[in-house]
């Protein structure tokens, strides 16, 4: 099997071949307020994560026992600490 084909697009480090660099596990988003849909904290309204006063969970505070957040492979919305809205509110 090549390794084009055993791995998924997902994959950074296909485990049957050993062919690329591991993927860190460093959060791409920390220092952030993130959230999973485009508009709106629907879905952080109920997670277990910490949240920033904007409703929008604090990245570099995701638990890893979300549903919602720790296995997520993209953020919808985001922005800076520094920029958060709720701060100029």
């Amino acid at each position: 099997m090549s390794a084009a084909a055993c791995c998924s697009t997902a994959c950074h480090v296909c485990v049957h071949h050993h062919t690329e660099t591991p993927m860190t596990t460093t959060n791409p988003w920390a220092g952030d307020h993130v959230g999973r849909d485009f508009t709106g904290t629907r879905l952080e309204t109920d997670c277990p994560c910490e949240k920033a006063a904007c409703g929008l969970v604090r990245a570099d505070r995701i638990r890893p026992d979300c549903l919602v957040h720790a296995a997520a492979r993209s953020m919808r919305q985001s922005h800076p600490t520094r920029n958060c809205p709720a701060a100029s509110a």
